[in-house]
């Protein structure tokens, strides 16, 4: 399996290291039973009913999803994407090892280191909606160790949302439902609000459901 060159010197402390040439793998020419049996133990759909981007998926549109995400591999020190840069790329996802996310930095100060992501998890989920002119990124993302990532750029999550219309549905509702839990822990110290702790989630993740009709919208 071919490997990603590093862009240079550095390390994953050093904020400044360069970043490297993003030439995604295609899952095509690798293989995909062998990618799945290789990196998903053959059940690539726990993976993605374990992430928060993919878990509202059905199987079906997972199997859609695997066809049309780019490989990268990177190396410690590797900078995925850095702040101001255009929002193409879109989102990258950890399948094995970690990536470190920074702030923006003031002039003449380091980057401020904001989380790690671990496998399951990923950054620039929003940039896959968001307008390429105007909009940059908000922060950098450089990978802590030599890493696998699925990268799902903005052309190919568009050509997803064409082809899958009620995966789009879904996102859309899982969105909402995190901005409702956000806007509702927010205000219950201020007014009184109803308790929702008891309510059923809206979302059936595809696990519970596979092969089956979709959930009613």
């Amino acid at each position: 399996r071919a490997r990603k060159k590093k862009g240079g010197g550095g390390n994953s402390s050093a904020p400044n290291s360069p970043r490297m040439g993003v030439n995604p793998l295609s899952p095509v020419s690798m293989g995909l039973s062998y990618l799945e049996r290789i990196h998903f133990n053959g059940d690539k759909y726990s993976f993605f009913a374990k992430t928060k981007f993919a878990g509202c998926l059905r199987e079906a549109e997972c199997d859609e999803l695997f066809k049309i995400v780019s490989w990268v591999q990177v190396k410690e020190g590797d900078v995925l994407f850095r702040a101001g840069d255009a929002t193409t790329d879109g989102l990258f996802l950890v399948v094995e090892g970690s990536v470190n996310v920074y702030g923006s930095a003031k002039d003449g100060e380091d980057e401020v280191f904001k989380y790690a992501m671990r496998s399951g998890e990923s950054v620039g989920d929003l940039d896959l909606v968001r307008s390429s002119e105007g909009h940059t990124r908000l922060v950098t993302a450089r990978a802590a160790q030599d890493s696998l990532i699925m990268q799902l750029t903005q052309d190919a999550w568009t050509r997803f949302c064409t082809l899958n219309p009620h995966a789009l549905l879904l996102f859309l509702r899982l969105a909402i439902g995190r901005l409702h839990r956000v806007a509702y822990f927010v205000l219950a110290d201020f007014i009184p609000l109803p308790d929702f702790a008891n309510v059923e989630p809206d979302i059936i993740l595809f696990t519970s459901r596979p092969g089956g009709d979709p959930p009613p919208l």
